[in-house]
């Protein structure tokens, strides 16, 4: 697991540049790639060429001796910059070798580059795992830039005229731009749903390599693909029985598992106490034998506090657990340095846990195991019960948080969307945002786009039509934007490669063809993978309700906190950005209650963003 950056000129100038633009590649390429140490803390690497500048930071996993990168093809014409892990990339390796190419490495970053050589650009077909890479093109001038299909190692870049500037996180980015401009889409978006979408930027012209796609950039033309696209479709019940059913998850789940121990250096698992983790868990003890190092953080407050059936597992599992308690001073403490780590406006408190857990993990190993994925493959959202029951909302609803609750009269796609906010509400912002800020935002078509996606829009569409459009959606937004840019960040600030079983492709591919009644029924959800758990797990954790993985924001915000927030956000520098009405802010800022918080803590975090980065920006012009 790495960090990469660089930056190129595209090939519509040509390759002759003088000296002081040689120069300048090179040391942008040097101060992006020190803004990833903490990505890459073991090594170095470096690539110049005439009009290109790779390099990457090394996090050792695998060939730890010889795994030195860039990597050359066999013909040396192409070059690679990786950060990720191929988990077949032994079986790939062989079939090279068997095609003639040679190998000076052992590791996965040079057998895709081989297989670029070979195959080109359907090389993503034969890939399983994550990753995010730049591909130089010596003899075209060309620069791939590539991601992963669901999108777990992220990849950012900014276009200046002839120069591109790319990297593994965007908060080093932000220098290169010369004209800071608000993207009122992504703020419009994330100040509804806490994140910014998945291919933009809260800075318009910062731009995210699409999940599941690459950009191309060549003879001065950029060229933007995706290769694959989540399609969930669920399967009527065929000749396959039940228990058929679970053999084939439970064969995919172990072999998903088992692929992603292989590593040179110490591995365990992050065990919240949940089914998802647990269950990995439990796959990997069986897998990896006794010496499995487990993590779990827990609070003071015991209603966000999983720890206890965390240690349960542990102790059911006999593995080597590790905890942390996560007080107030230190969550604010981790708060700050994620957002500097994040780079863009994030207000997933949840992060402060993931970051708590990634730290101590980080004394014991280099590689943990993780959950995420198997709640938008398997139905594990409570809102998915409105989802099978639209158009009627349960009088005795039991999400924790629904600002933007719909109505019977909204169609499918607005109900949905209204379920996901949990930031601001449609009032909020009307209320709280200044006039200029209201007619950028009314001009945005953000949300248009995204009642588009969800497919099923009827009220005549069946429960299982319903739940497949919501769970894609999950999939290529919650689970996108918000679950896998939490755990990268999270993880990497911490130098620890989290791996993510549930997101194998076989797993995937059960997970978007199962039935609908085999993840939902009339008293669970994630029906089968709770009967899968069942063959590996007590019942005192089967049986125990779901409990997301979240902090006692509410608790912090309107005691130990209260006075940060609102001095943070009635600042003066605050409320002379022109993005909020001042006294509409002021009032929010001083009086907000304890169902405001998670409205509070997106403004707060977006200030906190725009003090780290904007007013830095400003600074340096």
């Amino acid at each position: 697991m790495c960090g990469i950056a660089g930056c190129f000129v595209t090939a519509e100038i040509g390759p002759q540049l003088s000296a002081r633009e040689t120069v300048h590649l090179k040391k942008t390429r040097n101060r992006l790639l020190d803004a990833l140490f903490h990505r890459g803390p073991d090594e170095v690497g470096y690539l110049d060429r005439e009009g290109c500048c790779l390099g990457i930071r090394r996090l050792r996993v695998i060939a730890l001796s010889n795994g030195s990168q860039p990597c050359v093809s066999s013909c040396g014409r192409f070059s690679i910059v990786f950060n990720g892990e191929i988990y077949n990339y032994l079986s790939l390796r062989s079939w090279l070798l068997d095609n003639g190419y040679q190998f000076r490495t052992d590791s996965d970053a040079e057998v895709i580059v081989n297989l670029y050589e070979h195959c080109g650009k359907s090389l993503f077909e034969h890939l399983e795992g994550m990753f995010a890479f730049a591909i130089y093109d010596e003899e075209r001038g060309d620069v791939l830039l590539a991601r992963d299909r669901a999108g777990k190692k992220p990849l950012h870049y900014y276009q200046d005229g002839e120069y591109v500037y790319f990297s593994s996180e965007p908060g080093e980015l932000v220098k290169t731009v010369k004209q800071i401009s608000i993207d009122f889409d992504s703020l419009n978006y994330y100040l509804s749903y806490r994140v910014v979408p998945a291919e933009r930027s809260v800075i318009r012209g910062l731009n995210k390599v699409p999940p599941g796609g690459y950009t191309c950039f060549s003879d001065g033309v950029i060229h933007q693909e995706k290769y694959w696209r989540p399609s969930y479709s669920s399967s009527p019940v065929g000749t396959k029985s039940y228990d058929a059913l679970l053999d084939e998850l439970d064969s995919a789940l172990c072999e998903s598992v088992e692929k992603r121990l292989q590593a040179e250096v110490k591995t365990g698992t992050m065990l919240s106490g949940g089914l998802d983790s647990s269950l990995i868990t439990a796959i990997a003890r069986r897998v990896k034998g006794p010496n499995l190092n487990t993590f779990s953080i827990g609070f003071a407050d015991g209603r966000f506090d999983e720890s206890p059936y965390a240690r349960t597992v542990a102790d059911y599992l006999k593995t080597d657990h590790h905890e942390f308690v996560i007080e107030p001073d230190d969550a604010f403490k981790f708060a700050e340095q994620l957002i500097v780590h994040f780079g863009e406006p994030f207000a997933f408190p949840s992060s402060i846990a993931s970051f708590a857990m990634f730290k101590l993990a980080r004394r014991h190993v280099t590689v943990v195991l993780g959950g995420d994925g198997a709640d938008e493959l398997f139905g594990g959202y409570s809102r998915y019960r409105y989802v099978v029951d639209y158009p009627d909302v349960p009088v005795d609803h039991s999400l924790p948080r629904c600002v933007d609750l719909p109505t019977k009269s909204s169609d499918f796609p607005e109900f949905y969307l209204g379920l996901l906010t949990e930031g601001c509400s449609k009032q909020l912002k009307r209320e709280l945002l200044s006039q200029a800020s209201r007619e950028q935002i009314e001009l945005t078509e953000i949300f248009d786009q995204l009642k588009s996606e969800l497919v099923c829009t009827t009220q005549t569409a069946s429960n299982s039509k319903r739940l497949d459009a919501a769970l894609q959606f999950d999939f290529k937004h919650w689970m996108r934007e918000a679950q896998l840019v939490k755990v990268d960040i999270a993880s990497m600030a911490n130098s620890v490669e989290v791996r993510e079983p549930f997101l194998d492709s076989k797993v995937i591919e059960i997970g978007t063809r199962l039935n609908a009644k085999f993840k939902l029924d009339e008293d669970r959800r994630k029906v089968i993978l709770y009967d899968l758990a069942k063959r590996y797990l007590p019942s005192v954790i089967t049986d125990r309700p779901k409990q997301e993985l979240a902090v006692p924001l509410e608790k912090w915000l309107t005691g130990h906190y209260r006075s940060l927030v609102t001095t943070t956000l009635t600042s003066e520098r605050a409320l002379s950005r022109g993005i909020f009405d001042s006294e509409k802010l002021i009032d929010f800022a001083s009086n907000f209650q304890e169902d405001d918080c998670y409205a509070a803590w997106t403004l707060f975090c977006f200030e906190r963003w725009c003090q780290c980065f904007l007013d830095h920006h400003d600074s340096q012009v």
